[in-house]
């Protein structure tokens, strides 16, 4: 195992290897404020990246190495409430909205660039849930996002991230 600290620009990467062999993660954060903490976690077919806002409101820009994105992509995004998600690749954009209640269950309201609701089914609607720092499901701690298939499928290079704390 390998741990990967590249600090430029008022951001810092962190990359960690499941491999022997020292490899980058194909995914690079472009960072818009720098307040703002963001963690790249790699494995051979998986990501995350972690959001620490200080702020409450922050953006990021990913940007892909290499020809395709990784299996899976998650964002961490350690806020108290997530009022909105917004993410855009080429020509897919989805805004979500969680309410969390107090078992740990999100509701979602995901709606598409238009503004239209997206259907439970929607191959666009990204899978969210909220956990506390021991991984359990919980209202307080921070949301994982599973970012949708088709907003990596469309063979953009970049993945746009706006992100605003309901408790801001």
């Amino acid at each position: 195992m390998k741990w990967i600290q590249i600090g430029m620009a008022g951001i810092v990467l962190t990359g960690f290897l499941a491999t022997a062999a020292a490899t980058e993660p194909n995914v690079a954060v472009v960072d818009r404020h720098n307040a703002d903490v963001k963690t790249i976690i790699a494995s051979k077919k998986a990501i995350r990246v972690e959001i620490h806002s200080r702020t409450g409101i922050g953006r990021a820009t990913l940007r892909r190495r290499g020809c395709q994105w990784p299996e899976s992509l998650t964002l961490r995004l350690h806020l108290r409430g997530l009022e909105s998600l917004q993410l855009t690749s080429g020509e897919h954009q989805i805004r979500v909205e969680a309410i969390s209640d107090r078992a740990g269950e999100v509701q979602l309201l995901v709606e598409d660039k238009a503004g239209n609701a997206l259907p439970a089914t929607s191959p666009l609607r990204p899978n969210v849930a909220r956990y506390d720092s021991a991984g359990n499901a919980n209202p307080i701690g921070y949301f994982d996002v599973l970012v949708p298939a088709p907003l990596l499928a469309s063979n953009q290079g970049r993945l746009e991230i706006r992100w605003i704390d309901f408790f801001r």
